[in-house]
């Protein structure tokens, strides 16, 4: 079930400080591959990017701490920047978003054996807070909507959480469908995003993705403006946020 948070995410030129360090990042990422238990490290230019897989006895699965330092000790606002790590090979096995934290650290806690890509986005954004829920999880949800619905006729109407990237220059907006399914519309001004292929992934607290797809910006009919929209529905296990990126 969807629920929609209180605050809006918003985006400020600040979350862009240490762009091109973000940029390099994403490079260095775009491929690169590990295997537990070795994990593995690559440098560029500006940053230095630390992949290390630790087993824990108690998960039964490994502990992926991903580091991205710095190397010429400046400040980057990563704002919650997504790596995202995909099994190699042609393979079922789950996928898992981390977001790196202000000190360019992320933590996958438990991540199975094997061997896998990482890739990531110059841009992006996320929520911090879980807006589906599984079906079990729900009664309390429909009790909160079912309250909204009752509000006083002179209120003001609930005006739909929109997610901004980080440059600002894309908006998403989740919202549920009378008939249980759920939408997410993309929408940009920017005409550089013409045809922009847009991933977007719902995650639980463990980083797993429990599901994901992706949309296509195209130009809209009137007005300079540039449009995608999913729809479908979506079964969870967990609590899950929402997270999106692009290039």
């Amino acid at each position: 079930m969807l629920t929609r948070p209180e605050v809006a995410m918003s985006a400020s030129s600040s979350q862009l400080h240490g762009y091109p360090v973000i940029r390099e990042v994403a490079k260095l990422l775009d491929g690169l591959e590990f295997t537990t238990p070795d994990g593995t490290m690559v440098r560029g230019d500006r940053v230095r990017i630390t992949i290390d897989p630790r087993w824990e006895d108690e998960a039964g699965a490994y502990r992926v701490l991903i580091t991205c330092y710095v190397l010429d000790g400046q400040h980057v606002d990563w704002a919650s920047m997504p790596v995202r790590i995909r099994p190699a090979g042609d393979t079922t096995g789950p996928t898992f978003i981390a977001r790196l934290n202000p000190n360019g650290q992320a933590v996958i806690k438990y991540l199975p054996r094997g061997q896998y890509n990482l890739s990531s986005a110059i841009r992006y954004c996320g929520g911090d807070e879980p807006i589906i829920y599984p079906p079990d999880a729900g009664e309390q949800q429909v009790e909160t909507l079912a309250a909204a619905a009752k509000a006083p006729k002179d209120a003001w109407p609930e005006q739909p959480t929109s997610y901004v990237s980080n440059d600002t220059h894309l908006v998403a907006t989740p919202e549920l469908l009378p008939d249980g399914r759920f939408a997410i519309t993309f929408e940009s001004t920017d005409e550089a995003l013409d045809k922009a292929n847009i991933e977007f992934a719902f995650v639980s607290e463990t980083g797993q993705v429990e599901f994901s797809d992706h949309v296509v910006l195209s130009k809209a009919a009137q007005g300079k403006l540039w449009l995608a929209r999913w729809e479908g529905a979506i079964e969870v296990q967990q609590p899950c946020r929402f997270i999106f990126s692009f290039q």
